[in-house]
Parts: C-alpha cells; sequence; structure tokens
C-alpha cells in the first residue's frame, strides 16, 4: 500500500518519496484517484493523522492546478469546460460517500431484508444519486466515469452488515491509451458494504494481483481473475460484484 510509505519517514516535513508520488498521480487520474482514497481512509488513523494531513494538503494544492476535461488531463486554462482534477475527486467523493451514507441508514430501517432494500432504493432516487451534473471516475475502477445508479436495480444480501449491489450508469470507459471506448456496457456492478474495514482484503488481493502478474512474465498463467477492493472511509468500501459465482462453501 503506498499510502503506508508516507508514514516511514518520521522526520518534519513531507517526504521526497511523498512528493514524487504526488507529482506522478497529478500527471495520471487514475493514480490520483487510488492516491486520494489511500490518503482518505488513513486521516482517520489516529497514530499517524497529522503526517497524512499534511500529505493530503499538499497533494490538494498540487491537484487544484491540474485541469481535466472529458475525463483526461488537459494543458488547457479555459475554466468554461474544464475542472481541476481535484475538483473531480471531491465531486467523486461526495458521490460515493452519500451512497455509503444511504446504505448504513438502511441498515436502521424496521423490518427485515426487503424493507430495508425498499428504504435504500427509495433513499437513492431523492437524493439525486440518480443522476449527478458531472461523470466522475468509479474510485474501485477509475478507467470507467459513471454518471449515476439504477436504484430499482439495487439489491441487499440477507447478512449481519447487508451489503448492497448497485448498478452503476456508466457514462464512458477509458482505454489503456486514455482515448474513449467505442463500445461499454451500459452499467457497472459494485457492492458497497458498510461497517466493516476492508483494508486488509484490498491488501490481500492487491498481493494476489502482484504475483499474477509477476508469474505471467514467467510465462505461468494460473488463470486468475482477481475482482477490485478499495477500502473507503468510515469502515466502508467498493467491491467489484463478479456475476454467475459461486461461493468457496457451495464447493466445499
Amino acid at each position: 500500500d503506498v499510502a503506508h510509505a508516507f508514514s516511514e519517514n518520521k522526520s518534519a516535513g513531507v517526504s521526497s518519496l511523498s512528493t514524487f508520488l504526488i507529482d506522478r498521480a497529478s500527471r495520471n487520474v487514475e493514480l490520483a484517484n487510488f492516491l486520494f482514497s489511500f490518503l482518505r481512509v488513513e486521516l482517520d488513523n489516529p497514530i499517524y493523522e497529522v503526517r497524512y494531513r499534511e500529505v493530503f494538503g499538499l497533494f490538494q494544492v498540487k491537484l487544484s492546478s491540474v485541469r481535466v476535461k472529458n475525463g483526461c488531463i488537459t494543458q488547457s486554462k479555459d475554466t468554461a469546460d474544464t475542472l481541476s482534477l481535484w475538483e473531480l475527486l471531491t465531486q467523486q467523493e461526495k458521490f460515493i460517500s452519500g451512497i455509503m451514507d444511504c446504505q448504513r441508514d438502511s441498515l436502521s430501517a424496521r423490518g427485515k431484508k426487503d424493507a430495508k432494500e425498499s428504504h435504500l432504493r427509495e433513499a437513492l432516487e431523492s437524493g439525486g444519486f440518480h443522476n449527478i451534473p458531472h461523470a466522475v471516475p468509479l474510485p474501485s475502477a477509475p478507467h470507467i466515469f459513471v454518471k449515476g445508479v439504477n436504484p430499482k436495480s439495487v439489491k441487499m444480501f440477507k447478512s449481519a452488515l447487508y451489503p448492497a449491489v448497485v448498478d452503476f450508469i456508466v457514462d464512458r470507459v477509458k482505454t489503456a491509451d486514455g482515448r474513449d471506448a467505442k463500445h461499454f456496457p451500459p452499467t457497472y456492478k459494485v457492492m458497497i458494504k458498510t461497517g466493516d474495514d476492508l483494508r486488509q482484503d484490498q491488501l490481500v488481493i492487491m498481493m494476489i494481483q502482484l504475483m499474477d502478474r509477476l508469474l505471467k512474465r514467467g510465462t505461468l498463467d494460473l488463470c486468475l481473475k482477481p475482482y477490485s477492493i478499495l477500502a473507503m472511509p468510515r469502515s466502508s468500501g467498493l467491491l467489484e460484484f463478479v456475476e454467475k459465482s459461486i461461493p468457496v462453501s457451495q464447493i466445499l
């Protein structure tokens, strides 16, 4: 986790590693997205909160000077059809945290799963999350820009934390070279979960992804398909929803 690198240097001031990572993030929307999420989570860390906040402030200053147009960094200074990279990420945070709040509130709604599910759908609809003014990158898959959610298709799982599967409405998808993909699915399913710290789950998946890449370089393909996990503030997170999958419990 690159965010933990910020806490290694306990000397006064922002470390050279922090400055390097911030500079790299200012040139790439996807990298900026992940660094923003990592830092936001660690701001809740009582031990390193002061250091993270110092780095977060420097990060804000840097990204505020970077302009974005149609999901790509641009050199244009015209504010009419662009916004700063920092504005893009704060709009994203407001959108996602609002959805998390709706799911969190639905947990306390009276009744069983169906009643909580209905409460969540109504909250998303009334909160205006079905259609937001500007498309934002999905935190757990920043190459996908979304412009809202479909409240009618929301489903909750019957468990202690009642995680919910939400269909995000796709506005556009960026290819590896930064261009807009010509064909993409209209929605992207994500499981949202509150009341659970997903940082360890995130780290495990990151290690699996790293080992998979290293093994493929050695021509060993284990045909793994790790799903994405991104921890969010206030013990919440996003998980890629894998359709037609079978729980391990059913196999064993």
